[in-house]
């Protein structure tokens, strides 16, 4: 997305695919572009050849690789697409400028510990979001996380859900984020005012892990879709001084 240096890299969250980021596109400025990958098993590509976060960082560097240079680029991850960027950092792949986080999870929150309850687990995740009622009584129940005109779970619609439970099954059983501390790079950590507690937590939660290496930021207005729920506040605070 947009027309001029390719300056970042943005990976999308555990629900959805790249298009996630397709409502800051318009705030881009005229000398920067976005490059958005898919993760393996989501937008069509096939899943990885193994659910280990290895596997994962491995492919996702060699799909970055082939279409740019990582050299001196600024990493977003949106939710969950945080941890690939972080795992892909602590393993060296990459070398960011900056790494900008939307939306974490630090930690797996108990309504996702649901899903991962055995065959219990993954009814639970079906009649969810692998259903077009479930996904409308969720969305429903969720409306103080969001605004009248966002949905939480539309792009639960077009995914593999094969591929999703087994994302979370693999988020489950990544160590704390005490594993980060070390990192050496400034983050910014963007956050919806109406998100769930568990994110609200898991920002203060980093922000303490980072301490001045960290900036929070808190985007009025929004629940946990703040690309979608206020994208030109979001891009201003993503592209300053860039």
């Amino acid at each position: 997305m947009g027309k001029g240096e390719p300056k970042f890299i943005a990976v999308h969250g555990w629900g959805d695919d790249n298009s996630t980021f397709d409502p800051i596109e318009k705030y881009i400025p005229e000398h920067l572009s976005i490059l958005c990958p898919n993760l393996p098993g989501y937008g069509g590509l096939e899943p990885p050849s193994e659910w280990t976060v290895e596997s994962i960082s491995k492919n996702l560097v060699k799909f970055l690789e082939e279409r740019t240079d990582l050299e001196n680029k600024i990493f977003i991850g949106n939710c969950f697409g945080a941890v690939p960027v972080l795992e892909m950092l602590i393993r060296k792949y990459i070398s960011p400028t900056k790494i900008i986080i939307i939306d974490p999870y630090a930690f797996i929150p108990f309504y996702f510990k649901i899903f991962l309850a055995g065959k219990f687990g993954e009814r639970a995740y079906k009649t969810t979001f692998d259903s077009r009622i479930g996904r409308f009584i969720t969305n429903f129940a969720l409306k103080n996380h969001r605004t009248d005109e966002s949905d939480l779970t539309k792009s639960f619609s077009k995914v593999d859900h094969d591929s999703v439970h087994k994302y979370l099954k693999l988020m489950s059983k990544i160590s704390g984020p005490e594993k980060y501390k070390d990192i050496n790079v400034q983050i910014k950590i963007l956050y919806g005012e109406n998100s769930f507690g568990a994110v609200k937590k898991s920002a203060w939660i980093l922000k303490e892990l980072w301490q001045n290496k960290a900036n929070l930021y808190q985007i009025p207005n929004s629940g946990h879709l703040p690309i979608q729920e206020n994208p030109k506040h979001l891009s201003e605070i993503i592209f300053k001084n860039e």
